[in-house]
């Protein structure tokens, strides 16, 4: 899962990038949208290499000379701690648009640059990509590497990296859009003092017979710990209409299951798509995601804290 946007969009910007001068490509998509991202470079005609997870990210950016990438805490300050040029794409449904303002701390100082995903286009992004250099590049990744940069007070997310060598031969690009065990590189502090923001409490309601497609879902998005409860409530449908014994009866609220999962931001995303995606029937009542800061969390049988205990 992830960044779908991207895994859709990318595969057809490089087909319109002459061979010569394509960009190679490595691209992490998370597990769940592995197919899809295969039939998408195969429709396009395009070859990469494609993962769905990448073990260490902290090396992947350091050898990508680009990363095209969401704009989630851990990934900015990990690009700003390697040292790496980025196009940063914020996930549109981030809570206050925070992914937004995560990448201007980079790129407002000249270490990246700032793509809105409504602004994605084939043509552009190709466009984009042909005209990079290694030499701009390079500066763009020392101006992300700057003493600062890795101090902003950011959030964490799915990403794709992109290694472009010299004009006119071929590029290496490492597209990562889901789940990946982060390595911290050097001088990366795990014990930032925003890491308790970075942590998001997903509740959604749904239909009750969607429960078990939402729970396998989850499971293969490796997440664990759901909680589920049966819940009331009513929303554009208005309830529905009953007869008992002749007579109409107006029944108000409608029974919906709740499934709230706590996580990561980094996993934010993937869990939001997930659940959307098993829920879904395209009708009516197919239910609601509330997505919240978590401030803190504690386990209490062993006294872990934040993002330990999830």
């Amino acid at each position: 899962l992830g960044a779908k946007a991207l895994n859709e969009w990318v595969p057809r910007a490089l087909a319109l990038i002459p061979g010569a001068i394509r960009p190679v490509v490595t691209h992490q998509s998370g597990a769940l949208q592995i197919d899809a991202l295969r039939a998408n470079y195969s429709a396009a005609g395009v070859l990469a290499e494609l993962t769905p997870f990448i073990d260490d990210t902290a090396q992947a950016f350091a050898d990508a000379d680009l990363v095209i990438c969401r704009a989630g805490a851990s990934t900015v300050t990990e690009i700003a701690a390697v040292g790496a040029a980025a196009v940063f794409v914020p996930f549109p449904s981030a809570v206050d648009d925070h992914q937004t303002t995560n990448a201007r701390f980079l790129v407002d100082q000249g270490g990246g640059w700032l793509l809105p995903q409504a602004q994605i286009t084939a043509e552009g992004l190709a466009d984009m990509l042909k005209k990079m250099d290694r030499p701009a590049l390079l500066a763009r990744a020392a101006q992300a590497k700057k003493p600062g940069a890795q101090k902003a007070p950011v959030f964490i997310p799915p990403l794709f990296v992109v290694c472009v060598p010299q004009r006119f031969r071929p590029v290496p690009i490492l597209l990562h859009s889901g789940h990946c065990s982060r390595t911290s590189p050097e001088g990366l502090d795990p014990s930032h003092k925003y890491r308790e923001l970075l942590m998001k409490l997903i509740t959604a309601i749904i239909k009750p017979f969607k429960l078990d497609d939402v729970r396998e879902a989850l499971s293969e998005a490796g997440i664990q710990g759901v909680t589920v409860t049966e819940v009331k409530g009513f929303g554009r449908q208005r309830g529905h209409t009953e007869l008992y014994r002749g007579a109409e009866y107006v029944v108000d609220f409608l029974p919906k299951t709740k499934i709230e999962v706590a996580v990561d931001d980094a996993r934010a995303e993937a869990v939001i798509e997930a659940i959307t995606t098993a829920s879904r029937t395209g009708k009516i009542g197919d239910g609601k995601i509330f997505v919240t800061e978590l401030t803190q969390v504690i386990r209490i049988r062993t006294g872990e804290t934040d993002s330990n205990a999830i």
